[in-house]
């Protein structure tokens, strides 16, 4: 009896394993097996996917779409636009700021002007924002008159914290 009670497990954990593997093999009716190759794709990655988080605590957000910004101890938050778009085109965009609760925050004209260079493009602030440290802020900007060009290589705003001295 004792051996009928080792000898059922030992069964189900063959056939367990027997189960589990590869479906990718098919023996043929004259018993030589056969595989499929894998299937493979090609997927064309986002250009934004690597920098969507920027460095220092910053997000790429394209135009016409939002994205949640956590927002630093001692900083103030800063819109960036590249330095290279025309005055008009920065301007004619709209942006907004939320917070969790869904307060429409204040954006300010920045008090100075602030540079950035990332890899070959410089930005400047466009605007400014405080929010309470800890706390997660919507932030998106639209092109009502569409003056960001089509073929602009560049379609979308960074959010970037600004250091505070105490």
């Amino acid at each position: 009896m004792k051996l009928v009670w080792t000898a059922v497990p030992l069964l189900i954990a063959t056939a367990a394993v027997a189960g589990c593997s590869s479906s990718d093999s098919k023996t043929s009716a004259s018993g030589t097996s056969t595989s499929t190759a894998p299937v493979t794709s090609t997927v064309t990655a986002d250009p934004l996917a690597d920098d969507d988080a920027e460095r220092g605590g910053g997000v790429r957000v394209l135009i016409g779409q939002t994205k949640k910004v956590p927002i630093p101890a001692d900083a103030v938050m800063d819109i960036k636009v590249p330095e290279s778009w025309n005055p008009a085109t920065a301007t004619a965009l709209r942006c907004t700021a939320t917070d969790r609760n869904g307060t429409v925050l204040e954006l300010r004209k920045p008090d100075g002007v602030y540079r950035e260079q990332v890899r070959e493009t410089s930005w400047v602030t466009q605007r400014t924002f405080s929010a309470p440290a800890g706390d997660e802020v919507t932030v998106g900007c639209t092109d009502p008159e569409s003056a960001v060009a089509p073929d602009s290589s560049i379609t979308f705003i960074r959010v970037v914290p600004r250091g505070v001295m105490p």
